[in-house]
């Protein structure tokens, strides 16, 4: 921002940038320097006009040798910008004024011409100075030669006649201090006027930047050259550069996507791109105006996957819970029917088993119309940052107790360093849940001794941590791996097909990943992985 300067005290709206207030300070003093030395050159050297200190040319040697002197004093202030702006214009314009009325009262008066010279120093006043202050010095510079040819005609040095050119010359200061105050004037209105401007200007830009940094698409500004000029934290983190700063070239920050960028300035389409980091993006003009700019948006595909999925799934989950509810009823009735009917004398004991099946099968058919309306119902996600060590820890402890199980039942294996990630605490447990439960029921070699083990690692470059549920049970068959998270698949006569799935879409909607992990080697077992990204 410009630094200004306020030069009159009369004038608090007068504001001068202080660069150009110096800058025209140095070059009036140079003025000053030479007329000095003009001064003392032409008088000592008796090159000069006649009339140059024609009446007294002492006064006139010492006045014009004292002017040069004092001007070379101020230079080294004045050129170094010391102490500060203020008080040297004043100190000049007061010896000008003094130092020209007596080389003038020296020279013959105002007859002499020699008076012409003010003009010039009153003219610099309302420049250096301005407002209301270049009035003064017009009034002072007026009665200083009014006084001057006073004391000529009181001594007889000047003619009286003179008065009418000194009156002249006073108001022609008055004049230039007159237009310099309306030019002040107007340049006080005009800075109130850019002032406010600047305020408005700085408030939209800040309210621009803010409005951009909350916005989940990532932003990015480049000027003609490919340089970035703005940049929001989305776009951070979406190209994950650690070199991600302002005013860098947009090849710094990803070459692939400044590739983009070049052919899509050779030919402008509106068209989206999908980058090899799965980012699609899209280039826009910021106007017609040309070198104006562009704007690049970056979305994450897997996050327009994540919401075509929530939309789809609300669709789903709209007519799946208008179908189950429409079947509980029924259901409710056919379960009421067959308790009845068991509790009947007359029943034969040949047909208690039919009732018995046709309890286990209400039973089973109503926890699939609980699980279907719980995806119905389902909440949109609230995520907080959490750390997986000391949730997993919890978690453990939870399951042992609400299950119940031995202490020694689920077993952790953490990394050390911690990781966090912002995930919904609610869904991971459900995930959670379902999966611990499964291993419990399908995955145990020894159902007295049952033993479940939770693994949390992550990848070299950090960006996401793997969970990972362990359990001694046989394998999942290798045919049944493409349908594990297919709804209403299951291999158990009393399951309903719908956890892993459930589980699954939950994991999806925290941008996480469900999935079944094949052994490697035959010693060892296949696991459950869910995948989470952590916070940069």
């Amino acid at each position: 921002m410009t630094n200004l300067v306020q030069p009159c005290p009369f004038s608090k709206n007068y504001l001068i940038p202080e660069k150009q207030a110096w800058q025209s300070l140095q070059l009036f003093h140079l003025y000053r320097l030479l007329l000095g030395f003009g001064f003392c050159l032409l008088f000592f050297t008796n090159i000069g006009p006649s009339f140059l200190g024609l009446f007294a040319p002492n006064l006139f040697g010492i006045i014009s040798t004292l002017y040069l002197l004092l001007g070379v004093i101020q230079a080294p202030f004045i050129f170094t910008k010391s102490p500060s702006y203020n008080p040297h214009p004043f100190v000049q314009l007061f010896i000008d004024i003094i130092a020209i009325t007596l080389l003038m009262h020296a020279s013959g008066g105002v007859t002499s011409g020699i008076g012409m010279l003010l003009i010039v120093s009153v003219t610099a006043g309302g420049s250096l100075i301005g407002g209301r202050c270049s009035l003064l010095f017009a009034a002072i510079a007026s009665i200083a030669i009014l006084v001057e040819q006073g004391y000529s005609a009181i001594v007889g040095l000047s003619a009286s006649s003179a008065f009418s050119y000194t009156g002249m010359l006073g108001m022609a200061f008055f004049a230039i201090a007159l237009l310099a105050q309306i030019l002040g004037s107007r340049a006080e209105q005009s800075q109130l006027i850019v002032e406010k401007q600047g305020i408005d200007l700085a408030n939209l830009e800040q309210l621009n930047k803010y409005i951009i940094q909350q916005l989940q698409s990532g932003i990015i500004v480049v000027d003609s050259n490919r340089v970035v000029r703005m940049i929001n934290e989305s776009a951070k983190r979406l190209l994950q550069s650690s070199q991600l700063v302002e005013h860098c070239a947009l090849n710094q920050i990803s070459a692939e996507l400044d590739s983009a960028y070049q052919d899509w300035l050779k030919q402008p389409h509106s068209q989206p791109i999908t980058l090899k980091s799965n980012q699609q993006i899209q280039f826009n003009r910021l106007n017609n105006t040309r070198g104006a700019g562009d704007i690049i948006f970056i979305e994450d595909n897997a996050l327009l996957a994540q919401r075509a999925q929530q939309i789809k799934l609300a669709s789903l989950g709209r007519l799946t819970a208008s179908i189950a509810h429409e079947i509980r009823n029924p259901l409710g009735a056919i379960s009421h029917a067959s308790q009845l009917l068991t509790e009947s004398p007359s029943l034969p004991k040949s047909d208690v088993r039919l009732t018995e099946i046709i309890n286990d099968n209400t039973i089973r058919l109503n926890g699939v119309i609980n699980t279907i309306l719980q995806i119905s119902r389902r909440d949109a996600t609230q995520k907080e940052e959490l750390n997986l060590q000391s949730w997993l820890e919890k978690f453990a402890q939870d399951f042992q107790s609400e299950n119940p199980l031995p202490s020694d039942t689920v077993s952790c294996q953490l990394e050390k360093q911690p990781l966090n990630a912002n995930v919904d605490g609610g869904h991971l447990k459900q995930i959670m849940d379902n999966l611990c439960t499964n291993a419990l029921k399908h995955g145990q070699t020894t159902p007295d001794n049952p033993s479940i083990r939770l693994r949390l690692t992550s990848d070299s470059e950090r960006r996401n941590a793997f969970v990972d549920i362990i359990d001694p049970g046989p394998d999942i068959g290798s045919d049944a791996i493409p349908q594990l998270f297919e709804p209403f698949f299951t291999t158990s006569s009393s399951g309903t097909g719908l956890g892993l799935y459930l589980s699954k879409e939950l994991a999806e909607l925290n941008q996480a990943q469900l999935e079944y992990k094949k052994p490697t080697k035959p010693e060892m077992n296949g696991f459950f992985r869910l995948t989470i990204p952590l916070n940069s």
